[in-house]
């Protein structure tokens, strides 16, 4: 955004770093430490993922740097600290599983310190350290975050208490992706007019997280019913069925039940 949409403010500027700008950092601060980096730039050669795990495990390298990758099913007994760097990143993510993905992330990353005989230790920095998902991740409070976490949905109307319908458009054309995923939003508008009130609702039609992938626009609207049985019912009418087997010119229609990604 151009300007802080609370205050108004122009003195506003993006926040945040990649691994290669904390890379540079430690290398500077550990000017004696062997430091390497794990990221997409870094394993795009066949094997090169494999070459820098292994050097790590054998104590060729004293600090590894890393995207998200690092953390899932790498078992490294010689770890003695794990640090997470804006730990809130992943929350800022617009999906409503955001919370439960961060959570997930800070608990595997956690247990990746500390395995074998040695005792480890793992510091997290956040914006946010008082956030649910985060504080809870450190004292390894399932329960209480599961708890927690469906309270919030349930108020909310979102899985696991309601289903979940995402329906897509992409095409090369914006203005053309808009109005047609507009015109199909609104036959379904029609349909769940006749089903009970508050029973089911649509979310949208706005545009993807991930607005344009590779020269295509995409746009998206979701569809909330209070279970399976009902859902179908929306997708078995006969004027929702048309317009989803209907053919349409240079644009990409995606139906994701019970979808897992909404980016």
């Amino acid at each position: 955004p151009e300007f802080c949409p609370s205050c108004k403010s122009v003195w506003i500027r993006a926040r945040g770093f990649g691994t290669e700008q904390v890379t540079q950092t430690v290398q500077s601060l550990f000017p004696r430490a062997r430091v390497e980096r794990i990221d997409l730039d870094t394993t795009r050669q066949a094997g090169a993922h494999d070459r820098i795990l292994s050097a790590f495990r054998k104590k060729e390298i004293d600090i590894l740097v890393g995207t998200q990758m690092v953390s899932k099913g790498l078992d490294m007994p010689g770890v003695r600290l794990v640090v997470v760097v804006q730990a809130e990143t992943s929350l800022n993510i617009a999906d409503f599983r955001a919370a439960e993905r961060s959570f997930a992330l800070l608990t595997q990353v956690a247990g990746r310190a500390g395995r074998g005989e040695i005792e480890g230790r793992v510091l997290v920095q956040s914006f946010q350290p008082h956030h649910y998902s985060i504080h809870l991740a450190l004292e390894h409070n399932y329960k209480g975050f599961r708890s927690l976490e469906r309270k919030i949905r349930r108020q909310l109307q979102l899985p696991p208490s309601t289903r979940l319908l995402n329906v897509r458009m992409e095409g090369e054309d914006p203005e053309k992706v808009q109005e047609t995923i507009q015109a199909l939003a609104s036959e379904f508008e029609t349909v769940l007019a006749t089903h009970p009130p508050k029973s089911c609702r649509i979310i949208g039609p706005t545009p993807c997280p991930l607005e344009r992938i590779q020269s295509r626009y995409r746009w998206q609207f979701l569809i909330a019913t209070r279970d399976g049985n009902q859902r179908a019912a929306i997708l078995g009418h006969p004027d929702i069925e048309a317009a989803l087997l209907k053919k349409y010119s240079k644009i990409k229609l995606v139906v994701d039940v019970d979808p897992l990604n909404l980016l």
